[in-house]
C-alpha cells in the first residue's frame, strides 16, 4: 500500500499513476478483509470500482485529446481539459 502510493508520486506516466492508486486501494481492500470487516471491503471495492471506471474514462480521453501521449510532461492539462472530461471528472468526485 505505502510503495504503490509513494511510486505514485514519482511516476509521469498518466496509466501507471492510475494503475498505482488502484494497487494501493487494493492493499487497503486487502488489509479490511484482513480485520475480518467483510462488508466494509465489499463497499470498498464496489464504490472503488465504479469511481476508477469513470477516472480511466477521463484519463483516456484525456490521453486521446493529447494526441496520445500519456507522459506527463508532455501534455498541457489546460488544453485537454474538455467539457466531457470536465463531467467524468465531475461524477466521479
Amino acid at each position: 500500500m505505502v510503495i504503490a502510493g509513494a511510486s505514485a508520486l514519482y511516476e509521469l506516466d498518466m496509466k501507471k499513476i492510475v494503475a498505482l492508486s488502484t494497487l494501493r486501494q487494493l492493499g487497503l481492500i486487502m488489509a479490511t478483509l484482513g480485520l475480518g470487516l467483510y462488508e466494509v471491503a465489499f463497499f470498498h471495492l464496489i464504490t472503488h470500482a465504479f469511481f476508477k471506471a469513470l477516472l480511466f474514462m477521463a484519463v483516456g480521453n484525456i490521453i486521446h485529446l493529447s494526441r496520445d501521449f500519456q507522459d506527463l510532461r508532455k501534455i498541457n492539462l489546460t488544453e485537454a481539459c474538455f467539457p466531457t472530461t470536465l463531467a467524468f471528472s465531475l461524477v466521479a468526485n
